[in-house]
């Protein structure tokens, strides 16, 4: 065992656990060493990645003895285990939305803080190469200040966990499984925190008992405005895709996930095709360069508590009517 590579400990290896795995398994910097989920599948899983597996994770996080954890796990059991990796100091790189309850997710960064450990939340989708090319055009100042920000994303029928539409697991509906995605992701581009928030909300396409679209707008402090739109339909066939638009004083700029970026400026007129990135990847070299360099992961587990809490005063706005002040 190479003693200078950072040791981690997968707890959940489901789907997004396995994606993980694999973009852990690209870095010459972290070793998987073990790995915990209590799913009958989970034991093939591990040997597929030759590591020893654990049905429970305090065991594995004992006998493993990682560095640090990667927490893949349904959203209403995210906050115990991080929790419990914190307080035997393991750094932390924690799925989204972090918890189902804002409390809860301050309550994780209060327990981080004490045991003097990274906390990452896995934001992946700012790890796409077109995300980061919109990111840094921004801020080099391409299309001037910001003014308002569009953040569109429909899809039509796929396979999707039960549990992602059943509020005491998941937390909310499409929110808390995408639309928490758009709102960090808004925020992060505009550079600010929102002020506050106004939302309609539907269950339209699915008979469940959560949200399967969303509409709302964002103020952010600096006065720019934000706008999201989430929909998950049943139809078989649609047009959908994920889209944000960002508009400036001298200009604006367009990208579509997964496609490419088009800037139209004073300054400059960029058309871009996306290259095939690894955006687990890149979030993972992120988390091991934050613990490397003994400085804050982003995003950190404040940046994620602000995007949870803009979601649940969307949720808020959509049931009251009324705009809601974000905490």
């Amino acid at each position: 065992m190479d003693m200078n590579r950072i040791k981690i400990g997968l707890v959940g290896l489901g789907t997004a656990g396995m994606r993980h795995a694999t973009a852990i398994r690209k870095s010459a910097d972290a070793e998987i060493v073990g790995v915990a989920d209590p799913a009958p599948n989970a034991v093939q899983s591990a040997a597929s990645l030759q590591v020893p597996c654990w049905t429970d994770y305090a065991t594995m996080l004992r006998e493993a003895a990682p560095d640090a954890v990667v927490i893949s796990l349904p959203h209403y059991l995210l906050a115990d285990a991080a929790r419990t990796a914190a307080v035997q100091h393991k750094h932390i790189l924690l799925e989204k939305p972090m918890s189902i309850t804002v409390d809860d997710a301050r309550d994780v960064v209060r327990v981080c803080d004490e045991a003097q450990v990274k906390l990452m939340v896995n934001f992946v989708h700012r790890f796409r190469a077109e995300s980061r090319q919109a990111f840094d055009a921004i801020r080099s100042g391409a299309i001037g200040n910001v003014l308002l920000l569009v953040d569109m994303m429909a899809s039509g029928y796929s396979q999707m966990p039960p549990w992602i539409w059943q509020r005491e697991r998941s937390g909310g509906g499409i929110m808390m499984y995408n639309g928490v995605h758009s709102v960090d992701r808004l925020i992060w581009l505009a550079g600010e925190r929102v002020r506050q928030v106004t939302a309609a909300s539907g269950t339209l396409a699915h008979p469940v008992e959560v949200e399967d679209s969303l509409v709302g707008t964002l103020q952010f402090e600096n006065g720019a405005l934000g706008a999201i739109v989430q929909h998950k339909s049943q139809a078989q066939v649609m047009l959908g895709g994920w889209q944000t638009t960002v508009y400036g004083t001298t200009g604006s700029l367009k990208f579509t996930t997964g496609e490419g970026l088009e800037i139209a400026s004073e300054k400059e007129q960029v058309s871009s095709t996306t290259r095939e990135d690894d955006r687990f990847l890149g979030a993972f070299q992120e988390f091991i360069a934050a613990i490397r360099q003994d400085r804050a992961p982003s995003p950190s587990g404040a940046d994620a508590v602000h995007a949870l809490a803009t979601v649940f005063a969307l949720y808020e706005a959509a049931t009251t009517g009324r705009r809601v002040a974000v905490g």
